[in-house]
């Protein structure tokens, strides 16, 4: 028994000892940089058509059961209240900077577009169970950005 557990652990080590020595070190501006990246290949598909008021039209449905109703309210919330941080940064002169600025108002219009009964892209809020999670993550993000997203929505859009 003692051998068999000595020859699994020798064997383990040596298939994994090449990995342990490859790890190459990153600097912040390429961890940054991953980051970013990642985060517009996210928020591009939901943002651009959230604003453009296609979401609805586009946007994919995969999920078992009857959510359907209320998965463009889990998308724009979830994306909201995550980048809202990144967002609240504001623009500036930086590519990123730059960066910030156009999602900042693609999110700015794209909720406009959420709130208006009348847009296409109008967003369940009023319904009980998940409506009431995803509004949750929506007014989080909104909480996170108050500068740059509900300080950027006209008083038409705050009212709806």
């Amino acid at each position: 028994m003692r051998n068999s557990l000595k020859i699994a652990v020798l064997i383990l080590c040596t298939i994994c000892l090449p990995f342990t020595g490859n790890a190459q070190q990153t600097t912040g501006k390429e961890d940054r940089a991953f980051w970013v990246e990642n985060l517009t290949r996210i928020a591009d598909p939901v943002l651009v058509n959230l604003s453009n008021n296609t979401l609805k039209k586009n946007m994919p449905y995969e999920s078992l059961g009857d959510r359907q109703r209320f998965s463009h309210l889990e998308a724009v919330g979830r994306l909201i209240c995550g980048i809202a941080p990144w967002l609240e940064l504001g623009s500036d002169n930086t590519p990123e900077g730059k960066l910030r600025e156009k999602y900042i108002n693609l999110a700015v219009k794209g909720l406009k577009n959420a709130v208006n009964p009348e847009a296409p892209d109008y967003l369940v809020f009023g319904e009980p169970s998940q409506p009431l999670v995803d509004a949750a993550f929506l007014a989080q993000g909104l909480l996170r950005a108050p500068k740059q997203l509900w300080g950027n929505l006209d008083p038409q859009a705050k009212e709806w």
